[in-house]
């Protein structure tokens, strides 16, 4: 009795002295900056340290992507707020992951200046846009006799021009111009990005101008096939530099048809930050038992490898059972050390000590025997 209790008080005052020098982080969030400690580069780890588990999160999930991870850290330490802004709310899109990817860091100027600034012109062009698109479907469920519901499907939320619609076009922008519009966006001395209207309009023009060319060269070089329409222009630059039939070039704003589908569509869609730092498909519940068996392993392997975690795995106890954090820091520590200190005891009784004795002994013996030869 006497020894269980010095066990027992051994357990709790380790148990105390443990809960009282750790911090009252909940589980998942140590948990989710030591899976990054171990996924991602130490240089990566030192930069994300002292940033959100949003971002953590994020570069947790491009660990497999090598030019996403450094070049989303080279856009935190160059753009500091705005990339922070940037990659938290768009870092999960698909269209974004592939400019920064491409692009590099200063991919994020462009989307942050868009997210932050309203544009009229942008707006009327969204507007037209959607209303193009209703009238389109009213014609055509009239033509199929099923009525103009659909011209009425759309709410006034998907109707207006949202701070994350405008940050979407941005990375559509991105995607069909490049590099041409990415030099537009300058940073000045005290971190805020301005859009060059004179390279804008030089942009322009030079688009008007030459942006056949440039198409044609562009699809010969690449993967794509080259098509009738990007000859005909191509044409059209090289033979009528200057003149009317310039104007028809306007017919080729029915390509940005394309990209307006693209943005309706995704921010129809948008990965808000709440709710898309985790993917669906990594939810516990809905994987299978092999799955399942897998996850627990591979976090019991993380937990072992940074013993801090029971610390947050005391918090979240305590958060679930409405106690004060140390409290369920102290009760999980103490249940850990106290079977193995009964273990350790245990072990010391039938094994290390009876070991002991052997060595002992055996020692004692050659020494007699020595000093008998």
């Amino acid at each position: 009795m006497t020894r269980l209790l010095v066990l027992v008080l051994t357990a709790a005052l380790a148990a105390g002295a443990l809960s009282a020098a750790a911090t009252a982080t909940p589980f998942e969030s140590r948990f989710l900056r030591a899976s990054a400690f171990d996924a991602l580069p130490e240089t990566v780890v030192r930069t994300l340290d002292h940033e959100s588990e949003a971002l953590n999160t994020l570069f947790l999930a491009w660990s497999d992507d090598q030019a996403l991870v450094f070049n989303g850290t080279l856009a935190l330490i160059r753009h500091s707020d705005t990339a922070r802004r940037v990659l938290t709310e768009y870092g999960f899109d698909p269209g974004f992951q592939q400019v920064l990817s491409r692009f590099g860091p200063d991919a994020v100027l462009p989307v942050g200046w868009f997210h932050d600034n309203d544009m009229p012109s942008l707006a009327a062009r969204h507007w037209a846009t959607q209303r193009y698109r209703e009238a389109r479907g009213a014609i055509t469920g009239w033509w199929n006799d099923k009525g103009s519901d659909t011209a009425a499907s759309d709410t006034d939320e998907q109707r207006g021009l949202t701070p994350h619609q405008r940050g979407l076009y941005a990375v559509a922008f991105l995607q069909q111009e490049g590099y041409g519009f990415l030099d537009q966006f300058v940073v000045d001395e005290h971190d805020a990005v301005h859009w060059l209207q004179g390279e804008r309009l030089v942009a322009g023009v030079s688009d008007f101008l030459t942006g056949g060319l440039r198409d044609l060269e562009r699809t010969v070089q690449g993967p794509a096939a080259v098509g009738p329409a990007d000859i005909a222009w191509a044409g059209v630059d090289v033979v009528m530099m200057a003149g009317a039939i310039k104007w028809l070039r306007a017919g080729r704003a029915m390509r940005i048809g394309a990209l307006e589908s693209r943005t309706a569509a995704g921010a129809s869609g948008e990965l808000r930050t709440g709710r898309a730092l985790v993917p669906a498909g990594l939810r516990f519940t809905r994987l299978s038992r092999p799955a399942k068996l897998a996850a627990v392993g591979a976090t019991a392997w993380v937990v072992v490898r940074h013993p801090d975690l029971i610390n947050g795995l005391g918090v979240s106890l305590a958060q679930w059972l409405g106690w004060p954090a140390r409290l369920g820091q102290f009760v999980l520590w103490f249940m850990i050390i106290l079977p193995f200190l009964w273990l350790g005891r245990q072990l010391w009784r039938w094994l290390i000590r009876p070991l002991l004795w052997i060595l002992l002994t055996v020692r004692q013996g050659s020494r007699r025997l020595y000093t008998k030869v």
